[in-house]
C-alpha cells in the first residue's frame, strides 16, 4: 500500500486539510469533522446534550458536547510536515518510496509511482513480474499501455485504423505501414467533439439496429420453433387419422372376409345334405330293384323302369361340382398403397399450378409436362395482388432460380416464358439454353399449348434489368412491360417461330394491353447422396455422355477418404449465374466440377476446400483438374498441380469456379461465352496439348450443354 495512505480523509478522500484528531487513530478535514457534526442526531446522556461523531473508517464514537461543537476537538499537527512533504512529491511526482527522486513510472499492482533505481530494486523478484509497470508521459500523468507491446507507453494515434500506438508498433512491425499517424496531442487536436459525438451517437444507433436484429433473430427462432410444433402436430395428426382410417378398413376387411367364408360354407353345406339324400334315395332304389329275381310281373317291371327313370333324370339334374378352389378376397394393392401414402398430400391429386388463377388444370399438366425435373411451384409475384410495377417485380423475384411466367392480355390470349436463369437487378443477359415461350393456340374451340424453343444465341435467352419487366431473346422475342402494361412478341431472334402451326396473333401482334401476369419459382429435383463405392452412385451423375470407363476414371482420380455426392448446382436446373453459384456451394467442403461441352468434351476440376466470396487465392494441396473426353476417344488425365498449392482455386463473389494463378480453368455462369483454360501455370500441361485447347477443344465460345457441381461427403471414420 502506499505511504500516503494515513494522509488521507475518510470523508473526502483527498489530502487532509487542517486535521482534526478523533477518539480513534484516525483524522478527518475539519470542515468534513463539522459535516458529521451536523449529520448526526443530538443524544442526552446523563443531563448533558452530546453529538457522537462516527468514524467513517472504523465506526468508533467520538463524543462532542452541544455547546462547544467540533471545536474542542485536538488539532493533528503531528501532521502537518507529512502533508507538506506529501503535497511536494504529488506535486514533483517524487518517488514514493526514497521521497527524493522524480517518479519515473507507476505500478498499477501496488498503485506506487517508482523512480527508475527503486522500481529496479523492489521488483527485481520473480514474484513481481505479474505487475504492470507503465512510463509516465512529460507532464507526469500515467501513460497508457499499449495493447501489443507490454511496458510501452501509447505515443502515436494511426488515423487509417483509429488505433494508439507505440513506437515499436511503428518501427518493428508492417500493421501501420503507409499509414498516417499524428503524435496524440495533434490527434486529439484535430479530433473535434462534434465528431465523438457523432461517433458515439452512430454507434449508439448501431446497437439499437443490432437489438433490432437480435429480437428479430429470436422471433425467427421463435417461429421457426413454432411452426415445427405445428407441423409435427399435423403430422401426428394426419398419420394418427391413417392408422385409425386402416384400422377401420382392415376391421372392415376382415368382417366382410367372415361373412364371405360363413356364406361359402353354407352354401356347402347345403349342396352336401342334397347330394346325401340323393345318394340315399338312389341306394334305396337300387337296392329294390337291382334282383332281376324280383322282375317277373309286368307291375314290378314297369315300377322298376319308372323308379330308376326318376333316379336317373335327379341325378342328372344334379349340376357338375366345380374342382375345389381357395376363398380369394379383394385385397389391398400394396406397391399402390405405399407409393400413396409416400406421397401423402397429393393422394387427391391437385393440378401443378393450383393456385394459378389464369390457365386450367389441362393446360397445367401440359405445362409440367415440358418441365420433368422441376415440381413444388410457389407463388412469387401476381400483378393483380402485387401492382403492376417492374420495380415489385424484381423485388419478389431476384434471386429466386428457375421461374414460370404465366400471362394474360386483356383479349383472352394466353402465353409465357420458363427460364432456369435466376432475375437479378443489374443489367445483363442470362444464358439459357433451356429457356422457352408458350403460347396457347386454339382450334376448334380446343386450347392447346404451343412451344418455342431457343434455337440460337442462347446466351442472349433472358435480359435482366431492374427497371425492366420480363424479357426474352436478344431482340425482346417476348418483352413484357408491368409498367405501362403491355407486351409484345417478335419471335425467330433467340426463339424459334414455330413452323407446325399457325397463330394468327403473333404476325401482328407487338403491343397490347396486359391484364395479369404472374411468376411461379419451381425448384429442381435433385439427386439425392449415394455412396460412391456402389456403381448405383456413379449412375447417378447426372450428366448424359458419362460413359462407364470415365467414371471409373473420374471415381480412382478422387481421394479414398470420401464416401457419397450431394448434387449442389446444375445449370440445366438452377440456371446460369454466378450468384446462385456461390448461394448453393459456398462453405460446402470438398466440392467437384464437371463441365460436358456438345461437342463430347468432358472436363473438370476437384477441390477440398470450400468455395467463398472472399476474393482471394486459396492453397489447396489436393486440387486438381480432369479430362474425361475430347469427343473423339481420348483417354481420361488427370492434371496434377505443379508445385503452386497456394494459388489452386480463386474465390470471388462475382466469378464462378476458377482453378489456378493463370485461370487453368474458369466457368463464367453469367457470360459462358466467357468461360476459358489457359493450363500450365498452376497445373499442370500435358507434353502433348496445348493450354488453350486441351480441355475444351477451342480457346473461346464454348458451347456449354451443361455444368454440375457436387459435394463430396468426406468419411468421418
Amino acid at each position: 500500500m502506499s505511504r500516503d495512505v494515513d494522509l488521507i480523509c475518510p470523508v473526502c478522500f483527498g489530502l487532509l486539510l487542517r486535521p482534526v484528531m478523533l477518539s480513534c487513530p484516525h483524522s478527518v478535514c475539519a470542515n468534513c469533522a463539522q459535516k458529521l457534526y451536523d449529520q448526526q442526531v443530538l443524544t442526552t446522556v446523563r443531563g448533558q446534550s452530546r453529538v457522537f461523531l462516527i468514524c467513517p473508517s472504523c465506526r468508533v464514537k467520538t463524543p462532542v458536547s452541544m455547546r462547544a461543537g467540533v471545536e474542542v476537538l485536538q488539532q493533528a499537527t503531528f501532521l502537518d510536515k507529512p502533508l507538506r512533504m506529501a503535497r511536494r512529491r504529488l506535486a514533483r511526482r517524487l518517488c514514493g518510496v526514497c521521497d527524493q527522486a522524480a517518479a519515473d513510472v507507476f505500478c498499477k499492482r501496488c498503485e506506487v509511482y517508482y523512480c527508475t533505481d527503486c522500481k529496479d530494486s523492489t521488483h527485481a523478484s520473480s514474484a513481481f513480474r505479474s505487475h504492470s509497470v507503465v512510463p509516465l508521459t512529460e507532464d507526469g500523468s500515467e501513460g497508457t499501455e499499449c495493447m501489443r507491446h507490454r511496458g510501452r507507453i501509447v505515443e502515436y494515434f494511426c488515423l487509417r485504423d483509429n488505433t494508439l500506438v507505440c513506437k515499436l508498433c511503428l518501427q518493428k512491425t508492417d500493421l501501420h505501414k503507409g499509414h498516417q499517424t499524428l503524435a496524440i496531442v495533434d490527434a486529439a487536436n484535430r479530433i473535434t467533439v462534434d465528431e465523438i459525438r457523432e461517433t458515439v451517437q452512430r454507434s449508439r444507433e448501431l446497437e439499437d439496429v443490432l437489438s433490432n436484429m437480435k429480437q428479430t433473430s429470436q422471433e425467427a427462432s421463435d417461429l421457426v420453433q413454432n411452426s415445427v410444433k405445428d407441423a409435427r402436430h399435423q403430422i401426428v395428426s394426419v398419420f394418427e387419422s391413417l392408422r385409425q382410417a386402416l384400422t377401420r378398413r382392415e376391421a372392415e376387411m376382415l368382417r366382410g372376409l367372415d361373412v364371405m367364408a360363413t356364406d361359402k360354407c353354407q352354401q356347402i353345406h347345403a349342396r352336401n345334405a342334397a347330394l346325401e339324400s340323393i345318394l340315399k334315395e338312389s341306394k334305396s332304389v337300387l337296392a329294390s330293384h337291382g334282383d332281376e329275381k324280383n322282375l317277373k310281373s309286368a307291375i314290378a317291371k314297369l315300377k322298376c323302369k319308372q323308379d330308376v327313370s326318376r333316379l336317373l333324370e335327379t341325378l342328372e339334374s344334379i349340376p357338375f361340382c366345380p374342382k375345389p378352389t381357395p376363398l380369394v378376397a379383394v385385397m389391398p394393392n400394396q406397391f399402390s398403397f405405399v407409393h400413396a401414402l409416400s406421397r401423402y398430400g397429393d393422394v387427391i391429386e391437385a393440378p401443378p399450378l393450383a393456385s394459378s388463377l389464369l390457365v386450367d388444370r389441362d393446360l397445367q399438366n401440359q405445362l409440367f409436362s415440358w418441365l420433368p425435373q422441376y415440381e413444388n411451384p410457389v407463388l412469387l409475384f401476381r400483378a393483380s395482388i402485387h401492382g403492376f410495377s417492374n420495380r415489385l417485380f424484381h423485388e419478389l423475384c431476384d434471386f429466386q432460380g428457375p421461374t414460370l411466367c404465366i400471362a394474360k392480355s386483356c383479349e383472352g390470349i394466353l402465353f409465357g416464358a420458363f427460364t432456369a436463369a435466376s432475375w437479378v437487378p443489374t443489367p445483363a443477359w442470362k444464358a439459357d439454353p433451356y429457356a422457352f415461350l408458350f403460347f396457347v393456340s386454339y382450334r376448334d374451340d380446343n386450347a392447346e399449348l404451343v412451344r418455342s424453343e431457343v434455337f440460337q444465341n442462347s446466351v442472349h435467352a433472358v435480359y435482366s434489368r431492374k427497371d425492366y419487366g420480363p424479357t426474352y431473346g436478344g431482340n425482346h422475342d417476348l418483352a413484357i412491360s408491368l409498367d405501362d402494361r403491355v407486351w409484345g412478341v417478335d419471335l425467330g431472334n433467340t426463339f424459334r417461330l414455330p413452323k407446325d402451326r399457325r397463330i394468327d396473333f403473333l404476325e401482328d401482334q407487338f403491343s397490347s394491353d396486359l391484364e395479369d401476369l404472374e411468376i411461379f419459382a419451381v425448384s429442381s429435383v435433385d439427386i439425392l447422396a449415394a455412396k460412391v463405392g456402389s456403381s448405383l452412385a456413379w449412375r447417378q451423375l447426372g450428366m448424359k455422355g458419362l460413359a462407364f470407363d470415365m467414371r471409373q476414371s473420374l471415381q480412382s482420380f478422387l481421394p479414398l477418404d470420401y464416401n457419397s455426392l450431394v448434387l449442389l448446382y446444375q445449370t440445366s436446373s438452377h440456371g446460369y449465374s454466378n450468384v446462385d453459384f456461390h448461394r448453393r456451394c459456398d462453405y460446402k467442403g470438398p466440392t467437384l466440377l464437371l463441365v460436358k461441352l456438345s461437342t463430347g468434351h468432358i472436363f473438370g476440376g476437384y477441390t477440398a476446400v470450400s468455395w467463398t466470396g472472399a476474393g482471394c487465392y486459396e492453397t489447396d494441396p489436393k486440387a486438381f483438374l480432369f479430362s474425361l473426353s475430347d469427343g473423339r476417344g481420348r483417354p481420361a488425365v488427370k492434371l496434377e498441380l505443379n508445385q503452386k498449392a497456394n494459388k489452386a482455386i480463386f474465390c470471388a463473389s462475382h466469378m464462378g469456379p476458377a482453378f489456378g494463378g493463370g485461370y487453368d480453368l474458369y466457368i463464367d455462369f453469367d457470360h459462358v461465352e466467357d468461360s476459358c483454360s489457359n493450363l500450365g501455370h498452376t497445373y499442370v500441361l500435358p507434353k502433348d496439348g496445348l493450354p488453350h485447347t486441351f480441355l475444351a477443344g477451342t480457346h473461346k465460345e464454348w458451347p456449354v450443354e451443361e455444368v454440375l457441381v457436387y459435394q463430396i461427403l468426406v468419411d468421418s471414420t
